[in-house]
């Protein structure tokens, strides 16, 4: 007999969390696993459109074995407003009658399980499933009267949807990090306020980049570099006197530095205040990116190596984007070498301690 895991939600948007638990589930219950994304999930304000959110589903299970994990689209092809998880349940009982079924939902969703439309019918129809949640107790009533089940599996990471909206916590597929570029949503729907797109498409390239290299050379939390690369250039498009104001109230230490040296302090700030970024090393990543300084992080020689070579930069960076893949460390040398160089041939004199600093220590100079 077919078992098979009904497995609903928004996924606005999908992220690796899901996709870990669709893998777990399919193990567990040895089944095939069917993704049915919302159309008007109630109690929630969608960011994005549901032909969005099911083309980013589609990219996030692309590579995966489609005879076992696949989408159905009954509630979203659906003529009703809203749908109820009852009619969801009887639907794919009515289609898979000797099946077994086994329905997911989240820890919260199962505290709240009373309060469903005909939950005892659902429990009836199939077997409730719950993800376990850290931090989150499941209602000892709840499980007895539904007859639940736990998916002993832990590990699908501290991400949510939510967190990837808000730029919290980016654990996502790739593919689906790529169409959210493109399309300007979530995070990157408000960079757009804060950035020209010439400004945006720079950022986005200089994230990019810096997650490459962070990959390419093992580093812990590559996704923190995507981070600070994506928010590097937030006060560079800020008006002037709004970015005095911001020097002079926050950082007045450096309210004598070059105005070209401010947008990176003030990128920190807005990292902060708007996407509440409170990771000091994403923050001093993007404070120092500019000028550099001494002793960098591993992110901030990433960040500013990035930003300094990405590929729309307008020249041939690719050797120093090689040398940075291959060694982040002895790249970074390269490319502060080569910004030093290419200074020097422009006529411009380096006016502030931070770069002098940097140079005097991985330069010699």
């Amino acid at each position: 007999m077919d078992s098979i895991v009904i497995y609903g939600g928004s996924f606005d948007p999908i992220h690796n969390g899901h996709i870990r638990t669709a893998l777990a589930s399919s193990r567990y219950f040895d089944a095939k696993v069917i993704f049915v994304p919302a159309k008007n999930p109630r109690f929630k304000v969608l960011d994005s459109t549901p032909s969005q959110r099911l083309d980013m589903l589609k990219l996030a299970i692309k590579d995966l074995d489609p005879s076992i994990f696949m989408i159905s689209l009954f509630e979203m092809d659906s003529y009703d407003e809203i749908n109820y998880s009852i009619d969801t349940v009887r639907y794919f009982k009515n289609k898979f009658k000797q099946a077994n079924l086994y329905f997911l939902i989240g820890a919260d969703e199962a505290n709240s399980f009373s309060k469903w439309k005909e939950a005892e019918s659902i429990a009836s129809i199939v077997k409730i499933v719950y993800v376990p949640r850290p931090g989150v107790k499941v209602d000892e009533e709840n499980i007895k009267k539904y007859n639940m089940a736990c998916l002993p599996f832990t590990k699908t990471g501290e991400v949510s949807s939510s967190g990837v909206r808000k730029l919290e916590n980016i654990d996502i597929p790739l593919s689906v990090r790529k169409y959210i570029e493109e399309n300007g949503l979530y995070y990157i729907n408000e960079l757009k306020k804060l950035e020209s797109q010439h400004r945006l498409s720079h950022s986005i390239s200089v994230a990019n980049l810096s997650y490459r290299i962070a990959v390419s050379n093992k580093l812990k939390n590559p996704n923190d570099y995507y981070v600070s690369g994506l928010l590097h250039d937030l006060g560079k498009d800020l008006e002037v006197n709004n970015a005095k104001l911001i020097m002079q109230n926050n950082y007045p230490k450096y309210i004598s530095y070059p105005f070209w040296t401010y947008h990176q302090f003030i990128g920190e700030f807005l990292a902060k205040k708007i996407f509440n970024i409170d990771n000091n090393e994403i923050l001093e990543a993007i404070k120092f990116h500019a000028t550099g300084n001494k002793n960098m992080t591993t992110m901030g020689k990433v960040v500013y190596s990035s930003d300094k070579i990405e590929p729309s930069r307008g020249y041939d960076s690719s050797d120093l984007i090689n040398s940075c893949l291959s060694n982040c460390q002895d790249g970074f040398i390269k490319v502060l070498k080569a910004n030093q160089e290419y200074l020097e041939k422009k006529g411009y004199i380096v006016d502030n301690d931070l770069t002098n600093d940097c140079y005097k220590q991985y330069l010699g100079e």
